[in-house]
């Protein structure tokens, strides 16, 4: 195993012993490796079944009424905006709105510093995505603190069209079939 794949193995596997450790009645539903855009640094987010119940069913973010009004002028662009379908799964499966109260960054120093000094990043997508499927097959999600059908991914906070294809092919990696139609549901895909 690589060092860097078992640099990653070994911080997110802290993660998940603190959030054993924080939750339970299989509360955390979500888990992603949250980089910043081209993967300078990682962290990883997560959300909670009662974060979850505390959003908007049905809803993403909505336009403010002083962008309403600006557009006005712009009855094209008007009618784009308020006819914008938002995925009824939006805050489920977008991290960038979790409100993860626990920051997981410390466990990710030696992970961001072998980051740092990669040369290329080709190959960070294939070991999240191994070790991911690793953490699942070995019974790492199954305890009392996480969901049945734990979403696990990689997110991005503002994704470009290339992010949001790694996203998604990681998804559909890692992810039940349920769980993946939700994600590219929320994508837009």
């Amino acid at each position: 195993m690589s060092y860097f794949k078992t640099a990653i193995r070994a911080a997110t596997e802290g993660v998940i012993e603190r959030l054993k450790t924080a939750h339970s009645n299989n509360e955390v539903y979500a888990l992603v490796f949250y980089p910043t855009s081209g993967f300078g640094d990682i962290d990883v987010l997560y959300a909670t079944k009662g974060w979850l119940s505390k959003q908007p069913v049905g809803k993403g973010p909505q336009p403010d009424e002083e962008m309403l009004e600006l557009l006005k002028s712009h009855p094209d662009l008007l009618q784009q905006v308020k006819s914008h379908r938002t995925s009824e799964y939006y805050f489920e499966v977008n991290a960038y709105e979790w409100d993860s109260p626990i920051s997981f960054f410390d466990l990710f120093t030696a992970v961001n510093e072998i980051l740092h000094e990669m040369e290329e990043n080709d190959s960070i997508e294939s070991i999240l995505t191994e070790v991911l499927q690793d953490l699942r097959s070995s019974g790492q999600f199954e305890s009392d603190a996480f969901a049945n059908d734990v979403l696990l991914g990689v997110q991005f906070s503002d994704p470009s069209p290339n992010e949001v294809d790694l996203v998604t092919r990681i998804s559909l990696a890692v992810n039940s079939a349920e769980t993946h139609a939700k994600i590219c549901d929320g994508y837009g895909i």
